[in-house]
């Protein structure tokens, strides 16, 4: 891929045990833009700091001479303040907060690079096609294009060239696009047969194939939607169960857990946003606490709103049209999703936020393979893979082959392969 793609800047990550202390998690959230400065200096002078460590529970006693921010429902508390009170009892959250902030820290240096911008911004959790599909190998003429061909490159240049047309022909800009993105096997069907043949503006608008199964960009689905599908298997069902119980998402409580529906698109682990979009989200999250951090009626602590969650839905509501789920059909907004993502979630990473959804995550993303590319179908085998999570996917495919879990084949953690390697040394051994 070097020939495609410059070496990337890393931004580091956040271990949630980092951000457990009360002056850790006000310079995090500094270093992510969303502490007042006023308050941020008050906080952070010598003076302060060396009396802290005498009186930790003095550290925000030197904002009573700072003037409150003005911020949503008239709070009459400083916004560090708020922000330490709702985020001091998170426990299992507190993971989803640190996701948050490292978010929001990358996207800082995503958009002050200026002129030489950047052209997407990547979690380290995803996979790449990057040779040309098995599918095309005997289409290809030359047989040296494969070495110079990458199919992550190529997709993700058509869904920029894509997107600017829009603008282009529309007059509006396009604040946040999406790379890569993940749903429920259900929400995928009905985005490709219902939602985006549609909502979607083609890589080609004089091309009708295009509309029908070509690339092209589609507009973000901002509405919960609910979806009656009768053949909707038990694995399906299982997934929307869980992520109504776990999901820090108070909008998809409103649906039946038993039918597919929810939240259609998933993620944040490859996107690009406006410098525009940036200063807006970072505005929207100094003006209120709760959209990032927010409690029902009947809940006993605060949980966190995933990144994914307040991205869209925050560049939506200050930079987008307040439309209905009809008149978005007819309108692309601001935020695009490509047809066909450039970026795969890897098979079987270990979440730290959610691992109960990794199988999940797997059978989602055979699915997108499958479906979601016009160029030919795609598979496991045409990612970049590192070697642990290529023998995973080919012991997932030797157990399908073999009639395990109903032909759907097994999938291993890698603590599971890890274990699995040393049984079979172990017999190799004994022979």
């Amino acid at each position: 891929m070097q020939h495609h793609f410059e070496t990337p800047t890393i931004s580091p990550a956040i271990p949630s045990r980092s951000i457990r202390s009360q002056y850790n998690l006000l310079r995090t959230a500094h270093k992510a833009g969303i502490i007042p400065q006023e308050e941020w200096n008050a906080i952070s002078t010598p003076e302060n700091l060396k009396l802290v460590k005498s009186d930790p529970e003095s550290l925000l006693k030197c904002l009573k001479d700072v003037p409150i921010t003005p911020r949503y429902n008239n709070a009459n508390v400083h916004y560090c303040v708020e922000l330490w009170r709702k985020a001091k009892g998170l426990n299992r959250g507190r993971a989803v907060l640190a996701c948050v902030l490292a978010h929001l820290i990358a996207m800082k240096t995503f958009v002050e690079r200026g002129d030489d911008k950047f052209d997407v911004l990547l979690e380290d959790n995803v996979r790449a096609p990057i040779s040309i599909p098995a599918s095309l190998l005997s289409n290809q003429e030359d047989g040296g294009k494969e070495e110079l061909y990458c199919e992550c490159a190529e997709r993700i240049w058509n869904t920029i060239q894509t997107s600017e047309q829009w603008e282009h022909e529309s007059g509006r800009q396009c604040h946040l696009r999406y790379y890569g993105w993940l749903g429920s096997i259900p929400n995928l069907e009905w985005l490709l047969h219902h939602y985006i043949p549609q909502t979607s503006f083609p890589a080609n608008n004089n091309n009708e194939q295009n509309k029908d199964g070509g690339g092209g960009v589609f507009p973000f689905p901002s509405f919960v939607v609910q979806i009656n599908n009768d053949n909707e298997d038990a694995t399906a069902k299982k997934q929307l169960e869980e992520e109504k119980e776990d999901t820090n998402n108070d909008d998809d409580k409103k649906h039946n857990a038993n039918t597919a529906g929810g939240t259609p698109i998933w993620g944040a682990y490859a996107y690009s946003i406006s410098s525009t979009g940036y200063q807006s989200l970072i505005q929207s999250l100094q003006h209120n606490v709760g959209a990032i951090l927010w409690k029902g009626k009947r809940m006993r602590c605060y949980l966190v709103k995933p990144i994914d969650k307040i991205l869209p839905r925050r560049i939506l509501s200050t930079l987008g049209d307040d439309l209905e789920e009809e008149e978005q059909k007819k309108d692309m907004g601001v935020v695009h999703v490509t047809r066909e993502p450039a970026f795969f979630r890897a098979p079987m990473l270990s979440s730290k936020i959610h691992p109960q959804w990794d199988e999940g995550f797997c059978r989602s993303t055979e699915y997108q393979l499958d479906h979601y590319g016009s160029c030919g179908r795609l598979d496991w085998d045409d990612l970049w893979l590192t070697t642990e999570e290529a023998e995973i996917v080919a012991y997932k495919k030797k157990s399908s082959c073999k009639g395990e879990n109903g032909n759907d084949g097994i999938w291993l953690t890698l603590a599971q392969l890890v274990d699995l390697k040393l049984k079979e040394g172990g017999k190799d051994g004994d022979a």
